[in-house]
């Protein structure tokens, strides 16, 4: 990406805690929408970035930490979904909104699915 010595790998989106975005692509994209809730925001904006055809790259030695946080198995269907669907982990507002804007007539397939999904899935961990 034309910095000397610096090792990158393409990737197709990012979700990240500390991005690094030239002028000339903020000015064409636009500021990251701050009416996504938590990680919502990140990928928006990393579609908008490829669909203006812009390449994203990864470093491959990290530049910063952060915690992972803490997570935990949900207790049953009922309290899956709600924890799926909680401000921490995906908010259903946010989900409809992403998918309205980058998944076209399918969104409401997707979302169907990530509930089957949610509600089958007796292992999943989510964040407390």
């Amino acid at each position: 990406i034309g910095v000397t010595g610096v090792q990158t790998c393409a990737l197709p989106i990012f979700n990240g805690n500390f991005v690094l975005i030239p002028r000339n692509i903020h000015d064409l994209v636009g500021r990251i929408d701050g009416d996504f809730s938590h990680g919502f925001a990140d990928l928006d904006y990393g579609y908008r970035v490829r669909k203006q055809c812009f390449n994203i790259y990864l470093l491959r030695t990290p530049v910063g930490s952060c915690s992972t946080g803490k997570y935990r198995k949900a207790h049953g269907m009922i309290d899956r979904v709600r924890k799926q669907y909680s401000r921490k982990n995906s908010p259903l507002r946010d989900q409809i909104r992403f998918l309205r804007r980058h998944a076209g007539i399918e969104w409401p397939i997707y979302i169907i699915a990530s509930l089957i999904k949610v509600m089958f899935d007796a292992e999943r961990k989510f964040r407390i």
